[in-house]
């Protein structure tokens, strides 16, 4: 059986904020997995109907997510660190191609591979 190509973004701090998969068939699938954002941060960025509909608890807790790489585009990248930062296309194109495993994104958007 062949194997999958994994690849991990990651905020400084080590939270997860998407996974990469490639399967052995070439689809790529991409996975958010959930996140938590405080009380403020939940209150300024949603409303009461996306929480109902996307959170585990109502409130906070959002939850996993998952779609094949050719339904999304420019993926907004959350955890408790960061808030919606904008993984380009290419950049995500790129590091797919390149095989990376890891790859850390700052606050503004940039990013640099794990080694």
């Amino acid at each position: 059986m062949a194997s999958v190509s994994p690849l991990t973004y990651r905020c400084q701090s080590r939270c997860a904020l998407l996974d990469v998969i490639t399967t052995p068939a070439g689809d790529v699938i991409v996975g958010f997995p959930r996140f938590k954002t405080s009380p403020g941060m939940t209150t300024a960025t949603s409303s009461a109907s996306g929480r109902e509909r996307n959170t585990e608890d109502g409130w906070g807790k959002w939850k996993a997510r998952a779609a094949y790489r050719m339904n999304v585009s420019r993926p907004s990248l959350s955890c408790d660190h960061l808030h919606q930062v904008v993984l380009e296309d290419e950049g995500l194109d790129c590091d797919v191609r390149a095989g990376h495993a890891e790859v850390i994104v700052r606050r503004d958007g940039t990013r640099y591979v794990v080694q």
